[in-house]
Parts: structure tokens; C-alpha cells; sequence
């Protein structure tokens, strides 16, 4: 995605995203490549959202997976907690992880997705923090350990405790950084 295109442009492409003619919808997903910009994300979001299968899904998926803009990180942080897109946030980590975005100040919210979430979204979340190399915000790191703590302290033993459980060995030493 390109960083600066007008208003106009991106304004049509917006448009075209949710045109109910497919080759409309396609080339404004190849405009999303070549001149689209953050304000994208969340139409993308919701475009992939709405498409079950097939190419459409697919070139959102491959957009979003791909973006290379600066504060990316917000509307992709929005998305994953908007309670609307619970079902498909899983993705939403993953195109985080794979586009190479450090949403480090958003490591409680990461913390509680993974403690509330299924085995794939915790997987998703630990695989995220450990690709964060930015420092995270000290308040927040000791939050999401003791959230943690307190979901093993109550929680019987099970595969999620154990990938919880390498989560907060993983938060432990963000403390000692």
C-alpha cells in the first residue's frame, strides 16, 4: 500500500469494496494493493468479514496479511476487539503477526484474548508477543501476568492452562526486560 493517495481515490476504492459485481470487487481489492493506505484496513476487515470463501476472501486475507504502513497497528487493534468480529479474530492476530506490526501497547488486550480465547487464538496471541521487539508499556505487562495467574490459579488442568501456562512464562520475562 502506497502511503498518500487522494481522498478521491481511496474514497472509490471504499466503494467498490462492497460492489455486488465481483469483478468490481476484485479490482478494488487490486487497487487496495497499489493505492490504498491505513484507512483500508477496517472496510478489508469487515470485506473479509462478510466473504466465506472463495477468491474475494482470499485476496483480503493476502492484503492484510501483507500491509507494510506505519500505525497499522490501531485499526487492526480495533478490529480485534470488536465483540462483531470475535468469530474471525484468530485472523485478525495473524495478519498482525505476518504483516510484522508491534502492537505493544496493547499487551493487556492481547492478554485477555488469549485467557478468554480458544487454543488457536492463544496460540496466535504467544506467537505475536514473541514477535514483539519493542519495549511494552511495564503497567500493562504486570497486568497481563496477573490475569493469567489468577486463570490458572482457578482453571482445572487442560491443554488451554498449558498454553497459558508457556504465555506467562513468556509475559515473566517481558518483566525482567
Amino acid at each position: 500500500m502506497s502511503p498518500a493517495p487522494s481522498k478521491q481515490v481511496i474514497e472509490q476504492i471504499r466503494k467498490d469494496l462492497f460492489s455486488t459485481d465481483e469483478a468490481t470487487l476484485l479490482q478494488a481489492l487490486s487497487r487496495c494493493s497499489a493505492d490504498g493506505n491505513i484507512t483500508l484496513i477496517e472496510p478489508l476487515i469487515l470485506l473479509f468479514f462478510k466473504s466465506q470463501e472463495g477468491q474475494v476472501r482470499e485476496e483480503a486475507a493476502d492484503i492484510l496479511r501483507s500491509i507494510k504502513v506505519a500505525n497499522a497497528e490501531e485499526p487492526f487493534m480495533e478490529a480485534l476487539l470488536n465483540p462483531e468480529y470475535k468469530v474471525i479474530r484468530k485472523d485478525i492476530l495473524s495478519f498482525i503477526w505476518n504483516s510484522g506490526l508491534q502492537p505493544v501497547g496493547w499487551i493487556a488486550d492481547i492478554t485477555r484474548i488469549a485467557v478468554e480465547g480458544s487454543l488457536e487464538e492463544i496460540i496466535e496471541c504467544l506467537t505475536l508477543v514473541e514477535s514483539m521487539d519493542d519495549l511494552f508499556p511495564e503497567e500493562q505487562v504486570l497486568d497481563s501476568v496477573q490475569l493469567v495467574r489468577e486463570y490458572l490459579n482457578e482453571a482445572p488442568m487442560s491443554e488451554k492452562s498449558k498454553l497459558l501456562a508457556a504465555f506467562l512464562g513468556l509475559l515473566e520475562s517481558l518483566e525482567q526486560d
